[in-house]
């Protein structure tokens, strides 16, 4: 009898003790397991599937490590894991499906879909860093200390609107343009052009869903300039009104030896507006709620200058490109709608 209760103990201390681990935030996710709570934000629109595991180790106290955000579904026995302070992000309406595993320093672009199994990782392992040890301790060696494994830590990148087919394993450093496919079973080793399709081990190019050419001006109302409204724009509506953006967000225009830009949007909400030319800092200013019709001198660099990390992230291919960046801080603390932009076009007549 007494060995009855004592099983009976164990079986409720092993399920209270489940459930503790599926409760984040006051909100319970069934099945699911997370590890440094704090450092951890699910989204109350987004779902998580029993089985999936979201972890973090050696945290950075000030920010969340794991940020999943709006409309996001994550499946089955998904594993998502950070180490040593590294971050991991998924953007709105991502879906992760079963037995993805995300480790490391990660960016999953809005609107993306992962297929079963896909592996994702910054790290790696070192076997000729002292190749008479064993690998785990060349490992150890190398990325044994915070220090170590963010000198060596790669993130990966998926921009928005990009299809990982099954099995599929992205290495390193990887940057996976707008709108690309990547083909069942494909070991990707290298950087992939937007709305490229890449196949196989190593991935190589097969064909384009489109022709990729930034033009001189683009209008949220054209379907065909949708592709250079590049990322952190909200592309679920026809774009009649503006495409919107509540933090940072990117713009692609073809190269050119223009002296101007001139953009048309609105502001909705008051905070201020930083807006980059490539490297240079072309306009920081206070904004309030109203149309915004701007004509900004292209070589113009401000003061507080700091080159924007949208920028900084993005790969030769992009950089190639005259990229507008968008930065916007929300002058309230409760986050609504940003900006919008509708146009916007390079002039020859500075201001």
């Amino acid at each position: 009898m007494i060995r009855y209760f004592k099983l009976i103990s164990i079986i409720i201390k092993s399920s209270l003790r489940l459930k503790f681990k599926g409760i984040l935030r006051g909100r319970y996710f069934a099945g699911v397991e997370f590890y440094n709570k704090k450092n951890i934000i699910v989204d109350e629109n987004s779902w998580i599937e029993p089985g999936s595991r979201l972890l973090v180790t050696d945290p950075v106290k000030i920010e969340a490590n794991i940020y999943v955000e709006e409309k996001c579904w994550i499946g089955r026995d998904v594993e998502i894991q950070t180490n040593y302070g590294s971050k991991i992000v998924i953007k709105k309406n991502v879906s992760i499906q079963d037995r993805c595993k995300i480790l490391g320093s990660v960016y999953i672009g809005q609107d993306s879909l992962l297929a079963p199994d896909v592996f994702l990782s910054s790290g790696n392992h070192y076997y000729d860093y002292q190749p008479e040890l064993l690998i785990k301790q060349q490992d150890k060696l190398v990325v044994g200390s915070k220090e170590g494994f963010m000198l060596k830590n790669s993130p990966v990148v998926i921009e928005e609107d990009c299809w990982i087919g099954k099995n599929s394993l992205v290495m390193q450093g990887v940057n996976i343009g707008r709108g690309a496919i990547i083909g069942t079973n494909s070991f990707v080793n290298k950087n992939v052009p937007p709305y490229e399709i890449w196949a196989g081990s190593p991935a190589k190019f097969v064909k384009k869903r489109l022709d990729f050419e930034p033009p001189s001006e683009i209008q949220s109302g054209k379907v065909e300039n949708k592709p250079y409204f590049y990322r952190g724009f909200d592309h679920s509506g026809n774009g009649e009104n503006g495409f919107l953006s509540d933090d940072s967000s990117l713009c692609l225009l073809a190269p050119s030896n223009s002296n101007s830009l001139f953009l048309r949007g609105e502001i909705y909400v008051e905070g201020e507006l930083r807006i980059w030319a490539n490297e240079n800092l072309i306009y920081n200013n206070a904004v309030i709620p109203g149309k915004f019709s701007e004509l900004l001198v292209l070589k113009r660099i401000l003061n507080h200058h700091i080159l924007p990390g949208l920028y900084q992230e993005s790969p030769d291919n992009i950089r190639q490109f005259l990229c507008i960046v968008f930065e916007f801080k929300h002058g309230q603390p409760k986050k609504l709608k940003g900006f919008s932009i509708n146009s916007i076009e390079q002039n020859d007549k500075s201001n």
